[in-house]
């Protein structure tokens, strides 16, 4: 996928005076000048799109303008759907007294997740697991699994709670068939820059990847989504061979939990035995807030 990062191209769009959409246009134009083929399922990405299209009316015409530019390019050219990467709160978030309203108000916007629909195949959300508000020492494997989807699931679960008199059809419909929970496999990173707290040893990082893959498999089996898409926020501040090692282990995870007649407990799996998914840390304490968007 070709990246566009929002608040480069944002500064491009204030800068010149172009649309957002002949931006979209301008980017499958770069797409195609660089070799990238939309038919052999080449796409493209929005990576970061902001806090404030949850808020403002103008950013999210904007986005919805973009993702269209995309979506048609120049005359002539094949349509091509991509993705959208959303900024979300942190997963330490307390009060959700601006942050659900927001969203409830968002989901009611037909013609944004109408247009979504139309050119958006991915729709990320960039919920990272902090391992201090999941690895409670004495906890089950289940109770940490259901604290990881609360996050992990929030805007979908809000719009599968909707009453109708809400208008959230059309994004329960769009995230039943394309909402990815972006998850957390950033190592050794510190608080500061955004993915928890995960300066954690080999082990206990395999831990922590291999759970939130049992989450959201485990979700995704009695639920309209996200069926079988995941994704991974994948960075290490640690060096090979360490570094190698992690990535093989989140492959590993993906590949036991979604293999053909697995289940989310293969998630756990290391050469046939259940090795993984006991998560501890000292200290640790589930953050009950996220629990608000089961309801509306």
């Amino acid at each position: 996928m070709a990246e566009l990062h929002w608040l480069t191209w944002n500064r491009y769009r204030l800068e010149t005076g172009v649309s957002w959409r002949d931006i979209g246009h301008e980017l499958r134009r770069r797409m195609y000048d660089a070799g990238w083929c939309v038919e052999s399922g080449d796409g493209w990405v929005i990576n970061e799109a902001p806090t404030t299209v949850r808020t403002r009316e103008d950013v999210r015409a904007g986005l919805a303008e973009l993702v269209l530019g995309l979506y048609e390019g120049d005359a002539g050219m094949p349509p091509s759907r991509g993705a959208v990467l959303v900024w979300n709160m942190g997963h330490s978030t307390r009060y959700m007294d601006l942050y659900e309203p927001s969203w409830k108000a968002w989901l009611g916007d037909t013609g944004f997740w109408e247009r979504m629909n139309l050119a958006v195949r991915f729709w990320g959300q960039e919920a990272y697991v902090d391992p201090r508000l999941t690895c409670v020492p004495g906890s089950t494997l289940d109770e940490r699994a259901d604290r990881i989807a609360e996050l992990a699931m929030h805007p979908a679960r809000l719009a599968a709670a909707a009453p109708d008199s809400a208008h959230a059809n059309a994004a329960e419909i769009y995230f039943g068939r394309a909402y990815v929970p972006l998850l957390n496999g950033v190592w050794f990173s510190a608080p500061e820059n955004g993915y928890g707290d995960t300066r954690l040893a080999p082990s206990e990082m395999a831990d922590h990847v291999s759970e939130q893959v049992y989450a959201t498999r485990r979700w995704a089996d009695g639920h309209a989504y996200p069926d079988g898409r995941v994704g991974f926020a994948f960075a290490s501040f640690r060096e090979p061979p360490e570094w190698n090692a992690h990535a093989s282990q989140i492959a590993r995870a993906l590949r036991n939990a979604y293999g053909r007649g697995n289940g989310p407990l293969a998630a756990c799996w290391e050469d046939g035995r259940r090795e993984h998914c006991t998560c501890s840390m000292a200290g640790a304490a589930f953050n009950p807030a996220w629990a608000t968007f089961g309801r509306w």
